[in-house]
């Protein structure tokens, strides 16, 4: 077939790849498909990470734990700020680095003189000055539009905590989660945990645990090599065996002695005498059906 014919039939089948394999550039001899297998082997690999499409530079962080750029600043978090650090511009993002670190990210502004802040980025300074919690700034604008199960929680936390201070710390360190976890489920556990009356920091984490992982179905004992023990916990329960067993003399004699707070030895040798009490009343089978 000669080549216009199979142009037209590329076009035919709408095959972009066989219209650029017989397609021929001004002044060159060969077709894009020649050319293209010629330089195919000379390419390089792709780099293990993709091109950082942004500008780059060092900026020096102000008074306030902010970087400035183009008239607008940006917060950065008071645990992992540095003097210098570096700031990567994208059209839609900004990005702040510490020791080839990332430790901040914005969105871009293209307004002027703005303060774009990232409450979370000032929770570890809160924690050293507890005082500061209704003047922040930050703080303020975030507290305007967070959900009303975070202010129960706060109320509940001054009525528990002997101390403002005390409720106010309590309080930023579950407000600390939402550093590692997404905003919606910190604010599934937070409401959880105020209707569940779970109003601690280790109550709003199992709270969310709880909802990050579910408790597992644990399967069965496989007791099929120990068939002995399939009855254990499904026996009929008798008051008369309890009877029997609080009756015998050498559990009641050791009881004795350990409420007497005898010396170490003596609580260790009386554990031994209850181990060898309790075999004494298993070989009666007194725990069988």
């Amino acid at each position: 077939m000669f080549r216009p014919l199979r142009i037209l039939a590329a076009f035919r089948t709408g095959s972009a790849t066989t219209i650029s394999k017989w397609r021929i550039v001004d002044r060159q001899a060969q077709t894009v498909g020649v050319h293209w297998q010629v330089e195919q082997p000379l390419l390089h690999p792709l780099p293990a990470h993709p091109f950082a499409c942004c500008v780059s530079r060092e900026v020096t962080l102000n008074g306030y734990g902010q970087v400035t750029f183009e008239t607008n600043r940006y917060s950065v978090p008071a645990d992992k700020a540095r003097k210098h650090l570096t700031l990567r511009t994208y059209p839609f993002i900004i990005e702040v680095l510490a020791d080839n670190q990332l430790i901040a990210t914005h969105p871009r502004s293209y307004a002027r003189q703005q303060d774009i802040l990232d409450p979370l980025h000032y929770l570890a300074l809160l924690l050293e000055r507890p005082g500061a919690f209704e003047h922040a700034l930050p703080l303020r604008e975030w507290r305007a539009k967070w959900p009303p199960a975070y202010e129960t929680l706060l109320s509940i936390l001054r009525q528990q905590q002997p101390t403002e201070s005390a409720a106010i710390r309590t309080f930023v360190e579950i407000l600390a989660l939402h550093q590692n976890h997404a905003p919606a489920v910190v604010q599934t556990a937070i409401e959880q945990a105020v209707q569940e009356k779970l109003t601690t920091p280790a109550g709003v984490r199992f709270c969310l645990n709880r909802l990050l992982g579910p408790t597992p179905t644990v399967a069965p004992l496989n007791l099929t090599e120990q068939p002995a023990l399939t009855a254990v916990g499904h026996q009929a329960l008798s008051s008369a065996r309890y009877d029997q067993f609080l009756s015998a003399d050498c559990l009641r004699q050791a009881a004795a002695r350990l409420y007497a707070n005898e010396d170490r030895k003596g609580v260790v040798a009386d554990t031994n005498t209850t181990t060898n009490c309790s075999c004494a009343i298993k070989e009666k089978n007194l725990l069988s059906p």
